[in-house]
């Protein structure tokens, strides 16, 4: 069986500007920045970019930052709850306890992202594009993943309860030690993906099938 790759984890520079301003601009791209304790919340921009930055402790909840493009970038204890990133771009990001509650990245590309500690319960991926994405402790209990193409991706020891995966293509995808307790899936669409003995009683008992051990 072949070895599932792990994301690629952000490689920045130690020398980084600092960022001194209080807002994000429209259409801008921002480089090799350090963002410490920054309140962007409420934020109402498109087009923005963020490339081999690091932010730590930043607001952007209640925001709006359509097309949001993320590349090479570590978010440590930030929050984007309820905010709407829809039509995003995320390659080699790294989220590190950041609460993500209602964040909306649908019809979005996510690849070789790291979700470590996060709280993403509510959060919305529908039809978006996963690809080598490691979800590590994550509370994920009724997120929405409608129509999403999982590529290379793992779900370790996550709070999956409610979630909703129907009508989501899967391809090589592990659920090591996640709870699947009211999960919203078609079993049958799980073919291939790597389960415990628990989770695969879980499953069938969906399909309506009883097994006595």
């Amino acid at each position: 069986m072949k070895k599932q790759s792990s994301p690629l984890l952000p490689n920045i520079s130690k020398n980084l500007t600092a960022f001194t301003g209080s807002t994000l601009t429209n259409e801008t791209a921002y480089n090799e920045i350090l963002f410490q304790d920054s309140n962007l919340q409420q934020t109402h921009e498109e087009d923005i970019s963020f490339k081999d930055c690091v932010l730590n402790k930043v607001i952007l909840d209640n925001s709006k930052l359509k097309k949001w493009s993320l590349i090479n970038c570590k978010f440590e204890k930030c929050q984007i709850s309820n905010t709407s990133s829809n039509d995003a771009y995320l390659n080699g990001v790294h989220f590190k306890t950041a609460k993500l509650t209602g964040w909306e990245l649908n019809d979005s590309v996510i690849k070789d992202v790291t979700f470590e500690e996060c709280k993403a319960d509510y959060a919305q991926f529908q039809h978006t594009k996963f690809k080598n994405v490691t979800f590590i402790k994550c509370n994920l209990s009724q997120a929405f993943f409608d129509g999403a193409s999982l590529m290379n991706v793992t779900f370790e020891n996550c709070e999956l309860t409610a979630a909703d995966f129907s009508n989501t293509k899967f391809y090589d995808v592990t659920w090591d030690g996640s709870n699947f307790e009211g999960m919203r899936v078609d079993p049958l669409a799980l073919r291939g993906s790597k389960v415990s003995l628990e989770q695969a009683l879980y499953l069938m008992k969906i399909l309506g099938i009883n097994v006595n051990l």
